[in-house]
């Protein structure tokens, strides 16, 4: 199977094309099975060749009408202590405008996000009816109560795996 699928003039063709060369000489019991155990676990093919698997769901686009509508909470660290204690960053980003907060903080606790996002954002700026953030549930929780609290205002929270703000958190490490 080797000769069929490995060496330089034979290309590391895929399953069917191996099997079609091999078929031309050779036949056993299984030999389809074989071929394509042989050819799905090649080194060379597995790193040169694009995936197959397809997405799960199709992408969607979060599109903001006004500056403020959609705001994006995520946490960059743990990173070294510094003087005043602090291991973490809370990045907060507008999705329309781009506007970026950046508060240092002690712990990623849900107390702690949830005071920092009122006091250093949402108190000088208009409240956003849309927060979306990574952050577990118990946390998110927390952060809508707080905020329904100390503004009376409701905003809708929003848990998500996409990752708009990974770009700016990559540039602040730096």
């Amino acid at each position: 199977m080797s000769l069929s699928h490995d060496l330089v003039c034979t290309g590391h063709q895929g399953v069917q094309r191996t099997r079609e060369r091999i078929k031309a000489r050779y036949y056993w019991y299984r030999m389809h099975s074989d071929v394509r155990g042989f050819v799905k676990s090649c080194n060379k093919c597995n790193r040169n060749k694009k995936a197959s698997r397809k997405a799960k769901a199709p992408m969607t686009k979060y599109h903001a009408g006004s500056p403020m509508e959609r705001v994006h909470l995520d946490f960059l660290g743990p990173l070294p202590e510094t003087p005043r204690g602090n291991t973490n960053i809370l990045v907060m980003v507008d999705q329309f405008t781009k506007w970026c907060e950046i508060v240092p903080l002690p712990s990623q606790t849900a107390k702690t996000t949830a005071k920092a996002a009122v006091n250093e954002f949402f108190a000088r700026f208009v409240l956003s009816p849309y927060i979306l953030t990574k952050v577990e549930a118990l946390r998110a929780s927390y952060l809508k109560r707080y905020v329904t609290f100390s503004i009376s205002t409701k905003p809708e929270l929003l848990l998500t795996d996409l990752r708009p703000m990974d770009r700016l958190n990559d540039t602040t490490a730096l």
